[in-house]
């Protein structure tokens, strides 16, 4: 629950293209909270920092937050223009029990400043 993940088939944060990073949203069973469950308040203009693995700083400038249904394909959401842009993601929305998620998808579209 505290930790994010690289969509690491894709460009590394600060590379051209669009870097993903996910992580969880939502309460654990152990009354834990998620690394996400703030990423609702990011709104745009603020900025994202990213240390790369030369212990160097990346800065990023939010664009807007969006949220999406929780079919929508990745490859739908993110951008295709070339630049170095950043995509934070989350669950959102209605808890499903059956299926154990939430049933919309919260993104934060930020670029390299």
């Amino acid at each position: 629950p505290s930790d994010v993940a690289w969509f690491n088939i894709g460009p590394k944060p600060g590379e051209e293209g669009t870097a993903i990073i996910t992580g969880h949203f939502g309460p654990w069973k152990n009354g834990a909270s998620s690394v996400f469950d703030n990423l609702y308040k990011i709104k745009e203009g603020d900025k994202i920092y990213i240390k790369d693995s030369n212990g160097n700083l990346i800065q990023f400038v939010v664009q807007n937050s969006r949220i999406y249904s929780a079919n929508m394909s990745v490859s739908d959401i993110i951008q295709k223009d070339g630049k170095k842009q950043l995509d934070l993601i989350t669950c959102n929305g209605t808890w499903i029990e059956n299926k154990r998620t939430y049933d919309k998808r919260l993104v934060i579209t930020s670029l390299i400043n």
